[in-house]
């Protein structure tokens, strides 16, 4: 099994690679157990924000149908600074959410084994 997937954009981290002391003092998050189907050894634990947010800055973000052609620009006055991570809302067409991590939860993140192999963090600008 591998140490990490990503499916819909949701991240999902084997169980034993994860020691839980490294997040206690990151706000937002639970982990949830997810149970793979067939004969596993282990299991995956999900990363889960316990907020979602709309702080996109509509006047400077232009949302393109590719998201290659788009250019997302985040309201710093409505990012939530009593959490570390959270889903941020209304930017999807289809009504799907991205994660948003801060610099703490990225490092924290990064701590994890093969973590900087699979993991890859995309910085957004913030007015």
């Amino acid at each position: 099994m591998a140490e990490f997937s990503v499916i819909e954009r949701i991240l999902f981290i084997k169980k034993n690679i994860l020691n839980r002391a490294v997040f206690t003092d990151i706000k937002g998050i639970l982990f949830n157990e997810v149970n793979v189907r067939g004969k596993f050894s282990d299991s995956y634990l999900l990363l889960n924000f316990t907020t979602a947010v709309n702080c996109i800055n509509e006047s400077k973000s232009i949302k393109a149908n590719f998201e290659f052609f788009s250019t997302l620009v985040l309201d710093k006055s409505k990012i939530p600074m009593d959490v570390d991570g959270f889903f941020l809302k209304d930017w999807d067409k289809y009504g799907g959410f991205f994660c948003i991590v801060n610099e703490k939860l990225k490092d924290t993140l990064l701590t994890l084994e093969k973590a900087k192999e699979f993991l890859i963090f995309d910085r957004i600008e913030c007015e």
